[in-house]
């Protein structure tokens, strides 16, 4: 799970979750969020965590989206890289609760190359 993306430039990581629940009724409620899971972001990349946060613009979280069982949540989020951003690696991690119990994880990384 690898997206390159240039130093200036602005992106959309696509990623999505069924709900895989048995014995589950009704419409239960997911919540995600997406953040830096990389301990040596700030060696590899000269800035810190929040930093590289901050790049993304749209869809870091999002709360009570009802997901029947069965059902797939796609959603995309938006990755705006700055122009004097760092060249370098750093991994990104998904997470997902259904009724606030852990329930999915993925990561993707960002490889951020020169203009």
């Amino acid at each position: 799970h690898k997206v390159e993306i240039k130093q200036g430039e602005d992106w959309g990581v696509a990623w999505a979750v069924k709900n895989l629940q048995t014995g589950a009724t009704g419409n239960p409620e997911l919540t995600y969020e997406i953040y830096v899971a990389d301990p040596d972001a700030k060696t590899k990349c000269g800035i810190n965590e929040n930093e590289i946060e901050s790049w993304i613009t749209t869809g870091r979280s999002e709360r009570n989206i009802p997901l029947a069982p069965g059902k797939v949540l796609y959603n995309i989020v938006r990755i705006n890289v700055p122009k004097n951003a760092p060249l370098c690696i750093v991994r990104f991690r998904i997470e997902t609760t259904i009724e606030g119990n852990d329930y999915a994880t993925d990561f993707f990384d960002v490889q951020v190359k020169s203009k």
